[in-house]
């Protein structure tokens, strides 16, 4: 599966790396505990992923980088990564979602938690990064802004 290193953290205790992990074909997220890996935020790569029982998928092995699906850079002030994405889908605020919620190849689910698209957007490109939702604390997919043609 084709996957790219969203975060990564180290801890100075235990000397231990952790990459958080965004998997392409199935827009799940996942985690590199391995200390042999040395990876760097928005490296592409071809990894085997297995689907734990309890839902998660856990990474097994690394089998090459690749060249990357989707355009975009570190944001030097919070050093998250930003993704530049086209969007493919656009659904209205509702009952069943507080936001307007967008949708893109590779990432899925995209949330709009500012209003700052337009209900005709489809075919325009956004930035988007990864926040921590306060309420259910799991990271999402978030608008940053509308890119001007």
């Amino acid at each position: 599966m084709t996957a790219f290193v969203v975060h990564v953290t180290e801890s100075n205790e235990t000397k231990t790396r952790l990459h958080f992990i965004w998997i392409c074909d199935i827009q799940e997220e996942s985690l590199i505990r391995d200390p042999v890996y040395d990876l760097q935020i928005g490296h592409f790569f071809e990894g085997e992923f297995e689907k734990k029982k309890y839902g998660r998928w856990e990474f097994k092995s690394y089998i090459k980088e690749v060249e990357g699906l989707i355009e975009g850079n570190i944001n030097q002030i919070c050093g998250r990564i930003e993704l530049i994405v086209p969007i493919n889908r656009y659904e209205q605020q509702s009952d069943s979602s507080e936001f307007p919620i967008v949708y893109a190849d590779y990432l899925g689910e995209i949330k709009d938690k500012k209003n700052r698209l337009p209900a005709n957007c489809a075919g325009r490109k956004i930035l988007v990064n990864r926040q921590r939702n306060k309420e259910t604390e799991k990271f999402e997919w978030i608008v940053v802004k509308l890119i001007r043609d």
